[in-house]
């Protein structure tokens, strides 16, 4: 039987399923979605340091072990201007940056949407320095060069503790022309 927490996780309960090599439905797997939102939250390139958005969900603590799994889907905004400024978008779970990609000069004077999916994996017992793995699925903003997760894989964290979830980016430059929203998010537990 999966394991929700304490009973506070609300949302249906749907299935995905794992594949042989074949193709074959080896075993359906529920995915339960904790929390969705529309934030439509903005941060611009006013300044050039990590700028957090508002946490989107809280780990509980000790849910992070070993085969347990989160997949967050994020649906962002941006709007250029004229500046060759670049942006870097990341992902903090607590206080750690366990993804970080991006770093492109995004074509000037546009407005686009576009997604960004990824998932965290616990890999080991829940502890103060748990190893804990968090891959990027996809992100249609950018170009595929920069689809990619730059920290090191497993990363150590307490999990014993809540963990926030946390999307933040970071501009190379001022001057307040570019900006990108963070308009909706879903959270699902993975089993």
């Amino acid at each position: 039987m999966p394991y929700y927490g304490d009973g506070a996780f609300t949302g249906a309960v749907t299935q995905y399923a794992a594949f042989d090599t074949d193709g074959n439905v080896i075993e359906a797997l529920p995915v339960r979605t904790v929390a969705a939102g529309h934030p439509a939250e903005s941060k611009s390139n006013s300044v050039s340091t990590d700028q957090d958005y508002t946490s989107i969900y809280t780990i509980p603590a000790n849910y992070l072990t070993e085969n347990k799994g989160i997949r967050v889907t994020l649906g962002f905004q941006y709007t250029t201007g004229t500046s060759t400024a670049t942006v870097q978008t990341y992902i903090k779970v607590g206080s750690t940056k366990v993804i970080i990609c991006g770093g492109n000069d995004l074509t000037n004077g546009v407005t686009r949407s576009g997604t960004m999916t990824f998932t965290i994996h616990g890999t080991d017992v829940a502890g103060g320095s748990a190893n804990v793995e968090s891959m990027l699925q996809g992100f249609q903003i950018y170009t595929a060069a920069n689809q990619v997760n730059t920290v090191t894989q497993p990363q150590a964290l307490a999990t014993n503790g809540t963990l926030a979830i946390t999307p933040g980016i970071t501009y190379s430059a001022t001057g307040g022309t570019e900006s990108m929203v963070l308009r909706t998010f879903t959270v699902e537990l993975l089993n």
